[in-house]
């Protein structure tokens, strides 16, 4: 995957309330060994483009890969970071990072309409070409939070992501672009081996899924996002939430 070392991310989650306090934090997960940022942009109070510009002040764009999650308002944060890499020349090649268009995951959290119109196809193809990006995540963590087994989550995660690849294509992208656009995103729990179970037969789902589309065997490769489960966490018992984390 591009951008990745040794084809792996450490992500972290940066959800301080104020761009300004949220670029602290940045430069420090930075500066301490994480290799991305994922920016709640709702939670941190991002609402205009020069919000975005503060938040990601000082951080090198061309070196760092910076993730949106999926919100309400996740069209118009995803625009304001590819003007961002427009407007601090950084080239192409160098773009890493993941735009989160997900409007029928964010229904699922938020309770918001679930449509899927044109601006998907639209935000991606200003991104064509830019391998190191992925403008259209498919993110399944709003039904393991809400109780979602394994199954269900696999489930969720495919018929979602069929509904994003016809959305792509139907707007004009090329099966491979499309298939090229989409990231995964899955809960992992402190159940190792049934997590790593999930992923595994996720990628085995979506291999038979692409090449049902008609792409290539080096197309039908399942880029993936593991996010430790909040629903496995306790509010009152840190200890145990420490080990829980560990395993996941």
């Amino acid at each position: 995957v591009g951008g990745l070392v040794d084809g792996w991310d450490i992500r972290a989650m940066i959800v301080d309330d104020g761009p300004a306090a949220a670029n602290a934090s940045i430069l420090d997960e930075l500066e301490r060994g994480s290799t991305s940022v994922l920016l709640d942009t709702t939670a941190i109070g991002i609402r205009e483009a020069a919000d975005l510009d503060v938040a990601l002040a000082g951080v090198h764009l061309e070196m760092a890969a910076v993730a949106l999650l999926p919100g309400p308002r996740s069209v118009e944060a995803a625009g304001w970071l590819v003007d961002l890499w427009d407007s601090r020349s950084v080239s192409v090649v160098d773009r890493r990072g993941d735009l989160g268009l997900d409007p029928l995951g964010v229904a699922a959290r938020h309770g918001t309409a679930a449509s899927v119109d044109g601006s998907l196809a639209a935000i991606a193809r200003r991104v064509v070409g830019a391998d190191g990006v992925r403008a259209v995540s498919v993110d399944s963590t709003p039904y393991a939070d809400a109780g979602a087994g394994e199954a269900w989550e696999l489930a969720c995660s495919l018929a979602t992501g069929v509904a994003y690849l016809r959305a792509l294509t139907d707007g004009g992208l090329s099966l491979s672009d499309a298939l090229g656009t989409m990231a995964f995103t899955y809960s992992a729990t402190a159940d190792q081996f049934l997590t790593i179970a999930k992923f595994r037969a996720a990628r085995r789902c979506w291999d038979r899924v692409a090449g049902a589309s008609g792409a290539a065997p080096s197309e039908r490769a399942q880029v993936q996002r593991a996010v430790t489960s909040a629903a496995m966490t306790s509010r009152r018992d840190p200890w145990v939430n420490m080990l829980r984390t560990t395993v996941a």
